[in-house]
């Protein structure tokens, strides 16, 4: 009886967190309003997608950019650890397999573009398959720092392995598709928004329904006959997927990489992008990236004391919002909506 029990309660949180009513509280809210301002809002983010190189200078542009690669790997976190339940602080060793993987076949082997982009994925799909076997046996910090070591195996070997990675010296002479700025930008973003759109229909699939059941309560999934072990490795698989394409994306932005583009220092500002941007909501890959990729140059002028504010800022981040500043901005949408719907009931009652 305790068991079935526990099977309806799980089942009733999971159906809740894909509904959006267990972290977003839309109770109140006419849907209609929430319709409109959902519509706006895309109509809004894809016009300052299209004008945003119009509107600022080369180096912001390059930033964007890069706002947008990480944006890629992060939401390959979103997924390992908002809605499996994992933790690693590993990524960049996927990130680095992506990147050389596209700058070895780029360079020496004549692949276009097309074709290296989604052979970095798979190869941060290996490598997830190669290190998820033993690691994901383990469980909240050892696994953390099991993902540590994996990086730092991986950086021992890009540095070591002259003969595929070039060593220190990295790799050179990596053409982008397009000479163009703005173009590589929109590439990067069309990419970036199409592993959105599906990790985003991924919630309402099987799998990511064994997802959210996993982080909410592993056990009670075992019970229901989740295969747990599986289904972490998929996720483990979909982040270095992710991981993998965003390398490519950033060999090609940058035309060189080098071994210590992709240490522990990498994986800790990923993990904090995610942190920062919000656990449970794929807009939160979104907004940790552009936050850390803009803040750190718009804060130098501020000197000695840059790093101070900066680690303020995210302890308060941290601290008061825990879903994250894109649950914040969740939080807060859902505020407007909700007095919205009363103001207009009120009018309308006779």
């Amino acid at each position: 009886m305790s068991k079935e029990a526990d099977k309806t309660d799980l089942l009733q949180e999971v159906r809740e967190e894909v509904r959006g009513n267990r972290y977003e509280d839309t109770g109140g809210i006419n849907p209609r309003y929430s319709m409109v301002f959902r519509t706006v809002s895309y109509v809004v983010f894809l016009g300052g997608v299209l004008l945003l190189p119009s509107l600022v200078n080369g180096l912001q542009l390059r930033l964007a950019t890069l706002a947008s690669i990480w944006f890629v790997a992060t939401m390959g976190l979103q997924v390992l650890m908002g809605q499996a339940g994992l933790v690693s602080i590993g990524q960049a060793a996927f990130v680095g397999v992506g990147a050389y993987t596209a700058a070895i076949l780029a360079t020496k082997h004549g692949f276009s573009f097309l074709l290296t982009i989604p052979i970095a994925g798979i190869s941060g799909v290996i490598l997830a398959i190669i290190v998820g076997f033993p690691t994901l046996k383990l469980r909240g910090h050892y696994l953390a720092i099991a993902s540590i070591g994996v990086g730092q195996i991986v950086l021992v070997l890009m540095v070591n392995w002259r003969a595929v990675t070039n060593g220190m010296d990295g790799i050179t002479s990596i053409r982008r598709p397009v000479e163009s700025n703005r173009m590589y930008f929109y590439i990067t973003v069309a990419i970036g928004l199409a592993i959105a759109f599906a990790l985003y229909s991924l919630r309402q699939t099987p799998v990511g329904l064994a997802f959210t059941a996993l982080r909410t309560d592993e056990t009670a999934a075992g019970a229901m006959g989740i295969p747990v072990a599986w289904h972490y490795l998929i996720a483990f698989m979909i982040s270095g997927f992710c991981a993998g394409v965003a390398g490519a994306l950033f060999a090609y932005n940058e035309g060189f990489i080098s071994p210590y583009g992709f240490d522990l220092g990498q994986s800790i500002l990923l993990l904090t992008m995610i942190i920062i941007g919000g656990l449970r909501h794929i807009s939160g890959a979104l907004v940790g990236a552009i936050l850390l990729v803009f803040l750190p140059p718009n804060l130098e002028f501020l000197g000695s004391s840059y790093m101070l504010i900066y680690g303020f800022a995210v302890l308060l981040v941290i601290l008061f919002a825990p879903d994250g500043a894109a649950g914040a901005l969740l939080k807060l949408r859902n505020f407007l909506l909700r007095k919205i719907s009363a103001s207009t009931r009120k009018v309308e009652t006779p």
